[in-house]
């Protein structure tokens, strides 16, 4: 994952700049999205430049992070009680990342950007 952060080749993933509006359309994602990964299989990570925390290094390296753990290792966002394993979003899902069993935490993209801060 660390290489395909850093890997400015030609074939790097790229990172597409689009707005709140551009994701709903075409991604169908909710405009609070910062950044993610096309459900289409899309080896791309989205970035919402509209984003209040766009402007924020820390957020914006966070997500970028997470989203690359989608694309290059393939993991998908752990889950418990139904709500997704995140660091920084809805009470439910922060209460979830907190309670993820160590072999799921090995796996799950806002884990990994812990175990990197």
């Amino acid at each position: 994952m660390a290489s395909a952060l850093r890997d400015t080749g030609p074939s790097a993933a790229p990172a597409n700049a689009t707005t709140s509006d551009q994701l709903g359309t075409k991604y169908g994602a909710p405009p609070s999205v910062l950044a993610g990964v096309p459900s289409d299989g899309a080896r791309l990570v989205v970035v919402n430049v509209t984003h209040p925390d766009f402007l924020s290094q820390k957020e914006l390296t966070w997500a970028a992070g997470h989203e690359m753990a989608h694309l290059e290792p393939g993991f998908k966002d752990e889950m418990i009680n139904g709500y997704k394993a995140y660091k920084f979003e809805e009470p439910e899902e922060r209460s979830s990342s907190d309670a993820l069993p160590g072999q799921q935490g090995l796996v799950n993209p806002d884990h990994l950007m812990q175990e990197a801060y």
